[in-house]
């Protein structure tokens, strides 16, 4: 029985400090937070030097146009939006099935979207907690789906999942595949009325 004893009390401990040692090794991110943070010259919100809120379209599309990764660019007039293709040497968890896409308006660019393969999880295990969870209610009632929203950076930078039904299993919260979106600081898009506050741990929404 003492043999047995030592041997369990060994194992737990083996066990707990394995454990350990994987939860300190740091968690890489694929270059995630490199990709979009800003770089030390361009103040935030900024993506490759476009900065939403004050560079021209004419600036962007010349900024774009640089880029190794995007392949071709489109202006849609009647969208007010360039939309670009990616070239193959993008990153990895970057959804090329899907175009990139800055939104233009008079004031030059309003927001910056680019759809990807990460989930919740991946982003809050890259950038940490989110400043601020919102929640919108889509569809022709509050009950239909949710479109959830992790923000950071003031807003500034967030994380836009697909809409989903209003009873969902958590997993499905943080495995739900996101776009990424640079914002104008001063739209303010997440003080309309079709919008709340959520704890992702805190159910139910509805």
């Amino acid at each position: 029985m003492r043999l047995f004893a030592r041997t369990a009390v060994t194992l737990v401990t083996l066990f707990a400090t394995t454990i350990g040692l994987i939860r300190a090794q740091p968690y890489d991110d694929h270059g995630l937070r490199a990709f979009f943070m800003p770089p030390a010259n361009c103040p935030q919100p900024c993506w490759q030097g476009i900065s939403p809120g004050s560079t021209s379209g004419t600036d962007a599309y010349r900024l774009l146009n640089r880029q190794p990764w995007v392949d071709e660019i489109d202006l849609y007039i009647d969208l007010n939006a360039l939309a670009w293709t990616w070239s193959g040497t993008h990153p990895a968890w970057i959804n090329a099935n899907e175009r990139g896409v800055i939104s233009i308006d008079g004031r030059g660019v309003q927001y910056i979207r680019i759809a990807t393969t990460l989930t919740f999880a991946d982003v809050w295990l890259a950038f940490g907690k989110p400043d601020r969870n919102r929640v919108r209610f889509t569809g022709l009632s509050a009950m239909t789906s949710l479109e959830h929203t992790a923000a950071y950076l003031g807003g500034s930078l967030y994380a836009v999942g697909a809409p989903m039904g209003c009873e969902f299993p958590m997993r499905e919260y943080w495995e739900r595949p996101v776009a990424i979106v640079l914002d104008n600081p001063n739209a303010n898009r997440f003080a309309s009325a079709d919008t709340r506050d959520f704890d992702p741990y805190d159910r139910p929404y509805c």
